[in-house]
């Protein structure tokens, strides 16, 4: 099942046969209705998880080229007239940089052959109980309980749109989650700072099932910030107009896995050039995995 496969044909095949040793059930070239009559999906996988239907679709192009943007476009309005949960493109040649930017904050996920196998069969033990592949986000809630009501600028209002928990190399848990701001000049402001989501990691090697003892996870994000950027002082919730300042965010979270739900809750250590903020800023977060 490892092994390249070596047309389209055989692709959809070893792809559907890797979501079915996953858990789920899955069809080859599988007619789904939508808004419009209907569309012919690659491969379709479906699993029921504390009675929610997590619906996936696969798109398998084995050519000796890279997948272009046109084709993603497409498949993201398929799975918008359907209402599948996400959309892998599987590609044995790789995709141009205009597909990538194509599926940025969607639930679309490129992978190569060998990129999907990490996400679904990485071997090794499960990363929980039931849970016996490398979890993909599909998006999510995150809350702030800042004193004041204030809150970081450059987030505003902010939600989980995609990311992932693995295994890393050493056998622990890592974990990304993708941060998209809810207000476009915000959403601008996260790109030109450069703040994409949170890269967390932990010391244990399974996500805790039991809320008593939840999974412990940290890391820290870093970036500056422009000079004359507007927005609200996490402290005291007023407007304010920031310098340009180097920022420091060393977040501790705290994380229970329920079904093929993950909730949690988060402090943030925060520092302005150098300087600490006199209070944490604390969150609680939610996100259902793949």
């Amino acid at each position: 099942m490892r092994q390249t496969p070596s047309d389209w044909r055989e692709l959809q095949e070893a792809v559907a046969a890797v979501l079915r040793d996953a858990g789920f059930v899955a069809e080859v070239e599988k007619a789904m209705p939508n808004v419009r009559g209907s569309s012919e999906l690659d491969v379709y996988a479906e699993q029921s998880v504390q009675r929610h239907l997590v619906r996936l679709a696969c798109e398998c192009k084995h050519w000796k080229s890279a997948v272009p943007q046109a084709v993603v476009q497409t498949f993201r309005s398929v799975l918008l007239d359907t209402g599948i949960d996400a959309g892998y493109v599987v590609s044995s040649a790789g995709f141009q940089s205009g597909a990538f930017a194509t599926a940025a904050h969607t639930n679309v996920r490129l992978v190569t052959w060998e990129e999907f196998l990490e996400i679904f069969a990485p071997g090794g033990q499960p990363l929980a109980a039931g849970l016996r592949a490398s979890a993909e986000v599909v998006g999510g809630t995150i809350a702030f309980q800042a004193p004041g009501g204030g809150a970081f600028p450059w987030m505003a209002a902010p939600t989980i749109s995609n990311g992932h928990v693995r295994r890393s190399k050493d056998g622990t848990l890592e974990a990304f989650v993708a941060i998209t701001a809810s207000i476009p000049a915000m959403q601008a402001l996260n790109d030109q700072v450069g703040f994409k989501g949170i890269d967390l990691r932990s010391t244990q090697q399974c996500l805790s099932t039991d809320p008593t003892q939840p999974t412990c996870l940290s890391g820290t994000v870093e970036f500056n910030t422009p000079d004359g950027m507007q927005g609200i002082h996490p402290v005291t919730g007023e407007k304010t107009m920031y310098p340009a300042c180097h920022c420091k965010l060393d977040i501790s979270a705290f994380a229970v896995l329920q079904g093929s739900r993950m909730t949690g809750r988060w402090e943030a250590r925060t520092l302005f050039n150098g300087q600490q903020l006199p209070v944490p800023i604390t969150g609680t977060f939610a996100l259902h995995l793949l």
